[in-house]
């Protein structure tokens, strides 16, 4: 499982940093560039839902297995495009791929570990998610600086293959003991409802909030959503997304617990890297290795996070990590164009330590009250608003941060300044040209402060929801490996 969802959640953010390779190679405008991220969130949010079904009907490993050769295929694709029309459907067979492979493959662990061993297993799994992301951009900033933007999708087609021959050999297949059958009204409401809201997202990010298109679509997605919630909980008895689930309260709060994050942390990941390059004319390679210390920090918060949740439950475990998110997103709101390197790295090393104690722990807390027969559907549940939550983050907080920008960015004035030495920030490029530019890098460092302390505010809810979740210091019902209690009676 862990090459293909290495893979699916690296192409996330690998092709962030090529943003500029597509645009000189295709001639596009920002139009054209945005439907490059937005294709493959758009296919994901829309096959996500549709995984649980089909893992029923199917199995769970030949679903995961198909999942992965579709994303192979994608990158194949995207690699190979000749110009934006293939590159868009190759990104549309990766965000497909991912959809289907990437809920089914915590199904799995909760199927193959005992509930006293599930924060482990899903700590150790968690660093690909967050590994994955945090060096995407460094990577596809190796590529591009080299020149060769297409090896960011080419690279996926030998680690794909490794994930498609090793999930078909070692993965346990299982699938529902019925054929259920199928939610056609739910799926077309999900379908449609999702994709118009990932859609009118998008449109945000470019359009405005308030532009016809952006409104027409989120009002389709609103009156999806009106006919599919009251039908899933009323009206079908094999529901696409099982949305009684809610009705459990650690299910409840500990799956908003995991979309607060998505906007904590997730929503605002776009907004470092724009700082970096864009404000601070750093080069590609240079933000990911600013970038790499919160993949890091993760990755020894991680592991730890699982053990600590197996032993004490989630509360302690998850409120730790808001408080470091809540501090880590105050001092993020205080950049400025002077800030050291050195106090970049240390936050993005608290923040990946913030991640890994919250990201997998409430997923794990949230499936800990749902039987493994019914993993898939969950998986689903969670992964599919998720993506609908980050979608629709990514925008609000871009609106955020552009709010009140008077002075639009010269931004040809920084690459005359640039020259053929190198490339230079605008908050660089402002010390020795124009008092615009001195007030355009100030209102953008002003626009990311509020877009920060925003996140911060999520930040806080998070921290407020977290005290209320089980564990330690009230009762944990798995306080140490079941192996242990055995061996001390």
């Amino acid at each position: 499982m862990i090459p293909g969802s290495f893979l699916i959640y690296l192409d996330m953010t690998v092709v962030n940093v090529a943003l500029p390779a597509f645009r000189e190679q295709f001639g596009l405008d920002l139009g054209g560039l945005q439907w490059i991220i937005s294709i493959y969130v758009l296919a994901m949010g829309v096959s996500t839902p549709l995984s649980g079904f089909l893992a029923d009907v199917w199995g769970v490993r030949t679903t995961l297995v198909a999942g992965l050769g579709a994303f192979v295929i994608g990158s194949v694709l995207a690699g190979l495009a000749p110009g934006l029309g293939v590159l868009l459907a190759g990104r549309a067979f990766q965000g497909i791929g991912g959809g289907l492979a990437s809920p089914l493959a915590s199904a799995q662990l909760l199927r193959a570990f005992p509930p006293s061993e599930r924060g482990v297993a899903f700590g150790v799994f968690g660093l690909v998610l967050i590994v994955a992301p945090a060096t995407g951009p460094l990577v596809g900033g190796w590529f591009v600086d080299a020149g060769q933007w297409r090896w960011a999708f080419l690279i996926n087609i030998p680690v794909g293959a490794l994930g498609v021959y090793l999930s078909s050999r070692h993965l346990v297949d299982a699938r529902a003991k019925r054929r259920p059958a199928f939610d056609a009204l739910g799926a077309l409401t999900c379908t449609v409802g999702c994709g118009a809201l990932l859609y009118g997202s998008s449109l945000a990010g470019s359009l405005g909030w308030g532009d016809p298109a952006t409104v027409l679509f989120f009002a389709i997605g609103a009156a999806c959503v009106a006919v599919f919630v009251p039908h899933e909980l009323w009206n079908t008895k094999a529901p696409l997304l099982d949305l009684r689930l809610y009705r459990s309260g650690t299910f409840a709060s500990s799956s908003s617990l995991g979309h607060i994050s998505v906007v904590a942390l997730f929503g605002a990941e776009f907004l470092y890297p724009i700082y970096l390059q864009m404000l601070r004319g750093l080069s590609g390679v240079a933000s990911g290795a600013i970038l790499l210390p919160i993949a890091l920090g993760a990755g020894l918060a991680m592991p730890l996070a699982g053990k600590l949740y197996d032993r004490v439950g989630p509360r302690f475990v998850v409120a730790l990590g808001y408080a470091l998110l809540v501090f880590n997103s105050w001092q993020m709101s205080q950049l400025d164009a002077a800030t050291s390197t050195r106090w970049l790295v240390a936050l993005s090393a608290v923040r990946g330590v913030a991640i890994g104690l919250t990201a997998q722990s409430t997923f794990a807390s949230a499936m800990s009250v749902v039987a493994p027969e019914a993993a898939p559907r969950a998986t689903a549940l969670i992964t599919c608003t998720r993506y609908v939550v980050q979608a629709m983050a990514v925008p609000l907080l871009a609106t955020v941060a552009s709010t009140r920008l008077s002075h639009p960015i010269p931004w040809a004035h920084v690459h005359a300044a640039a020259g053929d030495t190198g490339v230079l920030g605008l908050c660089d490029a402002m010390r020795a040209t124009t008092a615009t530019m001195d007030a355009a890098c100030t209102e953008s460092l002003r626009g990311l402060s509020r877009a920060y302390r925003a996140t911060c505010g999520f930040a806080i809810v998070g921290l407020a929801v977290a005290v209320f979740l089980p564990g330690w210091p009230g009762e944990w019902p798995v306080l140490q490996p079941i192996s242990r209690r055995v061996a001390r009676r």
